[in-house]
């Protein structure tokens, strides 16, 4: 894929558009860069030239030094916590379509930044 990971990089496997095939996230490169690899069912995964500009979005963001993937809005779909110099989410809309909020877990309110 010409994508080469030096130093630590993050991932994570799970299906992002609910095909049910585990598709894969990464955190890597330098500058640090997301990038959605989908799976293809067969071992192989191919980038998700949609959430490209999802990624540039976020690498306005600052270096990204890490991810982590939850249903943040309780909608049952996985949705992406990016960290860096700043906290931003990225939320899924259950098909692998992800739409950028504002800086932090404000943007979502309180309930869901606090769900005990």
């Amino acid at each position: 894929m010409g994508w080469t990971f030096r130093g630590d990089a993050g991932g994570a496997l799970q299906d992002f558009n609910g095909d049910g095939v585990l598709d894969l996230l990464v955190l890597g490169g330098n500058p640090r860069e997301l990038k959605l690899l989908l799976g293809e069912g067969d071992g192989q995964f191919k980038p998700d030239e949609a959430f490209a500009a999802t990624a540039k979005a976020a690498a306005s963001w600052g270096s990204l030094t890490g991810f982590r993937v939850a249903d943040v809005d309780l909608d049952g779909d996985l949705d992406i916590v990016c960290f860096g110099s700043e906290v931003h989410v990225l939320l899924n809309d259950g098909r692998g379509h992800f739409r950028v909020t504002g800086a932090g877990l404000e943007a979502l309110g309180r309930r869901h930044a606090d769900r005990d």
